[in-house]
Formats: C-alpha cells, sequence, structure tokens
C-alpha cells in the first residue's frame, strides 16, 4: 500500500526518465511531469485520445509515456503497449517541429 505523499518505485523512475528526456541544453534543467503524465505513462491503459489544452506537454506525455512503456514498464504492461507509434498533429508545420524536438528521445 502506497501512503500520501510516497512515491512507487516505478512513478520515482518515471519522473527521472520524463526529466532527462526534456533536459534542455542551455539549462540541463528537466521538466518535472504533470500528473496526467504520470497516470498516462503509468496507467493500466492508454487512451485511444487525449483532451488537453495547448502547452500542456501533450506530445512529451504521448511519446515518453509509449516510450516509457515498451522500454521501462514491467513484461505485462510492455505487452499491452502497441509496438509502433502512429502520431497525428493537425498541421503539416507542427511536425517538422516536433519532429526535430523529439528525435532527442531516440
Amino acid at each position: 500500500m502506497q501512503l500520501a505523499g510516497e512515491e512507487s518505485a516505478s512513478e520515482e523512475q518515471f519522473r527521472a526518465f520524463f526529466k532527462a528526456a526534456t533536459r534542455d541544453e542551455k539549462s540541463q534543467e528537466g521538466h518535472e511531469p504533470y500528473p496526467f503524465q504520470i497516470r498516462l505513462a503509468l496507467g493500466e491503459e492508454l487512451p485511444e485520445l487525449i483532451d488537453i489544452p495547448t502547452g500542456l506537454g501533450k506530445t512529451d506525455a504521448v511519446v515518453l509515456a509509449w516510450l516509457w512503456r515498451r522500454r521501462f514498464a514491467g513484461p505485462d504492461m510492455r505487452a499491452a503497449t502497441p509496438r509502433r507509434l502512429v502520431y497525428c498533429l493537425p498541421m503539416r508545420t507542427l511536425e517538422a517541429v516536433d519532429f526535430r524536438r523529439d528525435i532527442s528521445y531516440a
């Protein structure tokens, strides 16, 4: 049982992973994940759609949650996570910007 204020080992590990993946080259600081980003990575199922306002880290949430689940989660969660991630964006210009930023996750 997890007491209030305590983090599970996997949540702590995901937080460290998220901060490392979002580290800024200039400041060498990463971002703390928002609660919805943690739930996405550690939840039992991935949703088909997320509806989050602009600027709150949807791309980081989806890409890093999927990568975490495929690479670092337990065998049951890995098996339940699709091998491929299809990420659709409404405009071609967003694709180019996000691709350049997200390629560092690999």
